[in-house]
């Protein structure tokens, strides 16, 4: 039957959706980071490395800077610990990305391996609510000073 009398639907708790003009399952319109590449600078070869994360955002909303990305030693299977964290250091809009570096030290023996996390302060948290929180990761490994290229 069709009420009488309607509710308002911004009134309504878990609507408020009245006007939205947005119809469908699955539609959500959120920014979605991701670390499209992992590249390691071995120029401070055997002491350090550079790792450079390209970070993006695939989403349909932007994101301010100072998104934080953890650098990890190991794989993120098998992680053997946090290396430092660094943010964006400007907006990234759709379709936008930025490269953010951190030095971390080369401890032990080669070949190492690394993974970077975005959207990630270091304890596995993140500010940002994205559409895909699962593709936040990026990986590298076989990283080995006698192999500079």
């Amino acid at each position: 039957t069709i009420p009488a009398l309607e509710e308002n639907n911004w009134q309504l708790e878990g609507l408020n959706n009245f006007r939205q003009n947005v119809q469908g399952e699955g539609v959500y319109n959120a920014p979605d980071l991701t670390i499209i590449a992992l590249s390691v600078d071995l120029s401070g070869c055997p002491g350090t490395a550079t790792l450079q994360a390209r970070v993006a955002n695939i989403g349909n909303l932007g994101v301010p800077a100072g998104v934080e990305v953890a650098f990890y030693a190991g794989t993120p299977s098998a992680p053997l610990g946090l290396l430092g964290t660094a943010a964006t250091t400007v907006p990234l809009l759709p379709g936008a990305s930025t490269l953010v570096t951190i030095e971390v030290p080369l401890e032990g023996s080669p070949p190492f391996a690394f993974f970077a996390v975005v959207d990630d302060d270091g304890t596995g948290a993140g500010a940002v609510t994205e559409c895909d929180e699962d593709n936040n990761r990026e990986a590298i490994d076989g990283v080995d000073c006698a192999i500079i290229i």
